[in-house]
Protein backbone atom coordinates (compact mmCIF):
# COMPACT_ATOMS: atom_id res chain seq x y z
CA UNK A 1 0.00 0.00 0.00
CA UNK A 2 1.37 3.18 -0.65
CA UNK A 3 1.37 6.13 1.75
CA UNK A 4 0.06 9.43 1.19
CA UNK A 5 1.71 12.76 1.71
CA UNK A 6 0.71 14.57 4.78
CA UNK A 7 -0.84 17.09 2.19
CA UNK A 8 -2.41 14.71 0.36
CA UNK A 9 -3.77 12.81 3.52
CA UNK A 10 -5.27 16.23 4.54
CA UNK A 11 -6.95 16.70 1.05
CA UNK A 12 -8.30 13.21 0.87
CA UNK A 13 -9.75 13.81 4.92
CA UNK A 14 -11.38 16.81 3.49
CA UNK A 15 -12.70 15.40 0.57
CA UNK A 16 -14.45 11.95 2.12
CA UNK A 17 -15.61 14.62 4.93
CA UNK A 18 -13.67 13.33 8.00
CA UNK A 19 -11.80 17.14 8.04
CA UNK A 20 -13.05 20.04 9.63
CA UNK A 21 -13.99 22.53 6.80
CA UNK A 22 -12.93 25.16 9.09
CA UNK A 23 -9.47 24.53 8.87
CA UNK A 24 -7.73 27.09 6.30
CA UNK A 25 -4.53 25.80 4.99
CA UNK A 26 -1.91 28.68 4.06
CA UNK A 27 -1.06 28.91 0.86
CA UNK A 28 3.02 28.63 0.09
CA UNK A 29 4.43 32.14 -0.09
CA UNK A 30 5.28 33.22 -3.55
CA UNK A 31 8.41 34.64 -5.36
CA UNK A 32 9.02 38.13 -5.39
CA UNK A 33 8.35 39.69 -9.02
CA UNK A 34 11.22 40.65 -11.17
CA UNK A 35 9.43 44.16 -10.56
CA UNK A 36 9.13 43.51 -6.78
CA UNK A 37 13.27 43.11 -6.67
CA UNK A 38 13.60 46.17 -8.67
CA UNK A 39 11.35 48.52 -6.48
CA UNK A 40 12.69 46.30 -3.13
CA UNK A 41 16.64 47.27 -4.03
CA UNK A 42 15.58 50.85 -4.90
CA UNK A 43 14.07 50.90 -2.10
CA UNK A 44 16.79 49.32 0.28
CA UNK A 45 18.98 52.01 -1.38
CA UNK A 46 16.90 54.92 0.41
CA UNK A 47 17.66 56.36 3.55
CA UNK A 48 13.41 56.13 4.64
CA UNK A 49 13.51 53.70 7.93
CA UNK A 50 9.70 52.75 7.54
CA UNK A 51 9.72 52.01 3.45
CA UNK A 52 13.23 49.79 4.19
CA UNK A 53 11.27 48.17 7.27
CA UNK A 54 8.13 47.57 4.40
CA UNK A 55 10.24 46.35 2.10
CA UNK A 56 12.19 43.56 4.53
CA UNK A 57 8.59 42.52 5.78
CA UNK A 58 7.57 42.04 1.69
CA UNK A 59 11.32 40.28 1.40
CA UNK A 60 10.24 38.07 4.57
CA UNK A 61 6.59 37.14 3.52
CA UNK A 62 7.82 35.86 0.02
CA UNK A 63 9.59 32.52 -0.54
CA UNK A 64 13.05 32.73 -0.01
CA UNK A 65 14.88 34.63 -2.41
CA UNK A 66 18.35 34.30 -1.31
CA UNK A 67 20.53 33.97 -4.73
CA UNK A 68 18.72 37.66 -5.24
CA UNK A 69 19.92 38.87 -1.64
CA UNK A 70 23.32 37.40 -2.55
CA UNK A 71 23.50 39.08 -5.26
CA UNK A 72 22.69 41.99 -3.45
CA UNK A 73 25.78 42.11 -0.52
CA UNK A 74 27.91 42.37 -4.14
CA UNK A 75 25.55 45.83 -4.99
CA UNK A 76 27.66 48.91 -5.44
CA UNK A 77 25.21 51.14 -3.34
CA UNK A 78 25.67 50.41 0.82
CA UNK A 79 22.36 50.70 1.82
CA UNK A 80 21.19 47.48 -0.62
CA UNK A 81 24.56 45.35 0.85
CA UNK A 82 23.61 46.54 4.36
CA UNK A 83 20.04 45.34 4.56
CA UNK A 84 20.64 42.21 2.48
CA UNK A 85 23.12 41.34 5.16
CA UNK A 86 20.52 42.02 7.40
CA UNK A 87 17.39 39.78 5.33
CA UNK A 88 20.00 36.99 4.89
CA UNK A 89 20.74 36.97 8.80
CA UNK A 90 17.49 36.86 9.50
CA UNK A 91 16.14 34.19 6.43
CA UNK A 92 18.78 32.08 5.90
CA UNK A 93 19.77 30.35 8.61
CA UNK A 94 20.59 27.23 7.66
CA UNK A 95 22.79 27.95 4.32
CA UNK A 96 26.19 27.17 4.19
CA UNK A 97 26.92 29.89 1.25
CA UNK A 98 25.27 32.15 3.31
CA UNK A 99 27.36 32.20 5.67
CA UNK A 100 30.72 32.42 3.68
CA UNK A 101 28.84 35.46 2.12
CA UNK A 102 28.52 37.27 5.01
CA UNK A 103 31.99 36.66 5.98
CA UNK A 104 32.82 38.26 2.67
CA UNK A 105 30.64 40.86 3.75
CA UNK A 106 32.37 41.25 6.96
CA UNK A 107 35.46 42.45 4.90
CA UNK A 108 33.02 45.63 3.15
CA UNK A 109 34.84 48.81 2.99
CA UNK A 110 31.49 50.12 4.86
CA UNK A 111 31.40 50.13 8.68
CA UNK A 112 27.22 49.57 8.47
CA UNK A 113 27.61 46.74 5.87
CA UNK A 114 30.05 45.49 7.86
CA UNK A 115 28.16 45.72 11.32
CA UNK A 116 24.68 44.03 9.86
CA UNK A 117 26.93 41.30 8.56
CA UNK A 118 28.38 40.94 12.10
CA UNK A 119 24.56 40.86 13.51
CA UNK A 120 23.55 38.41 10.87
CA UNK A 121 26.35 35.87 11.43
CA UNK A 122 25.38 36.00 15.14
CA UNK A 123 21.49 35.27 14.06
CA UNK A 124 22.59 32.29 12.09
CA UNK A 125 24.44 31.02 15.36
CA UNK A 126 26.59 27.97 15.77
CA UNK A 127 26.49 27.22 11.98
CA UNK A 128 28.42 30.44 11.34
CA UNK A 129 31.25 28.87 13.24
CA UNK A 130 33.63 29.40 10.62
CA UNK A 131 33.36 33.69 11.20
CA UNK A 132 34.95 32.89 14.67
CA UNK A 133 38.43 33.87 13.96
CA UNK A 134 37.67 36.63 11.95
CA UNK A 135 34.60 37.86 14.48
CA UNK A 136 37.00 38.06 17.39
CA UNK A 137 39.98 40.02 15.83
CA UNK A 138 37.33 42.50 14.71
CA UNK A 139 35.96 42.20 18.65
CA UNK A 140 39.05 43.99 19.52
CA UNK A 141 40.39 45.95 16.55
CA UNK A 142 37.34 47.34 14.81
CA UNK A 143 35.38 50.49 15.94
CA UNK A 144 33.53 50.76 19.11
CA UNK A 145 30.11 49.42 17.03
CA UNK A 146 31.57 47.17 15.24
CA UNK A 147 33.64 45.53 18.66
CA UNK A 148 29.97 45.01 19.80
CA UNK A 149 28.54 43.91 17.03
CA UNK A 150 32.12 40.62 16.94
CA UNK A 151 31.59 40.36 20.45
CA UNK A 152 28.00 39.79 20.37
CA UNK A 153 28.08 37.27 17.43
CA UNK A 154 30.82 35.72 18.96
CA UNK A 155 28.99 35.01 21.90
CA UNK A 156 26.05 33.76 19.93
CA UNK A 157 27.38 31.80 17.20
CA UNK A 158 29.83 29.72 20.42
CA UNK A 159 27.13 29.44 23.03
CA UNK A 160 29.34 31.95 25.62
Amino acid sequence: MRALPIGGLVCFLLLVGCGSPEVEVAAPPEPLTVEARARIRSVLASADPDEVKAALAEIARAAPSIPWLLEGLLDSNRGVREWSAHALGDLAPQDDGVVRALVVSFEDKDDYVRWKAARALGNIGPRAAMALPLLRVAAETETEVLQAASQKAVRQISGD
